[in-house]
């Protein structure tokens, strides 16, 4: 059974696209969206309306730039290529996927315990996220609910 293709979780495309172009070089946008499509190995979906409004924000944040050329079909296409402020910002959102990423597998390890071992089903690892989340809330509210409570002035009063 195949898994069924999914959208590009939103925020993600920007790098999907960045990244592509900085391994790939220059690319014309239905190629770029193939080249993620087959990089993902067929589980994600790019269609046309995600990602020309996403070439068009990451040309005007001056992160790529865009040639006329001619594709495989002898068509006259835009080809999109990264540019130094482009690889900065790859370099920064990379780092910042890395960090939530260490995070998300953080919370997976602290599943382990509740359930015995990791949480196969996304349903049951979003729930266990949802959790522990709540308890290290109530674990940082209680504390600070307490000490609501309790007289600043008797504290200097003490003094």
């Amino acid at each position: 059974m195949t898994e069924p293709r999914a959208d590009v979780p939103y925020g993600v495309l920007d790098l999907f696209v960045l990244k592509t172009l900085d391994v790939m070089g220059p690319l014309h946008g239905f190629g770029l969206a193939r080249r993620i499509e087959q990089t993902s190995g067929q589980r994600l979906q790019i269609n046309q309306g995600s990602i020309y409004p996403a070439l068009l924000r990451l040309e005007q944040n001056g992160w790529i730039r865009h040639e006329w050329g001619t594709s495989e079909k002898n068509r006259r296409a835009k080809y999109y290529a990264l540019t130094d402020a482009g690889r900065r910002q790859l370099a920064s959102q990379v780092e910042s996927w890395e960090r939530t990423a260490a995070i998300v597998a953080r919370f997976r390890l602290l599943a382990v315990p509740l359930f015995g071992s990791e949480p196969t089903y996304p349903a049951t690892f979003a729930v266990a996220t949802a959790f522990l989340l709540l308890a290290a809330a109530g674990g940082a509210w209680l504390p600070a609910r307490r000490a609501a409570r309790t007289d600043p002035m008797a504290a200097l009063r003490a003094e």
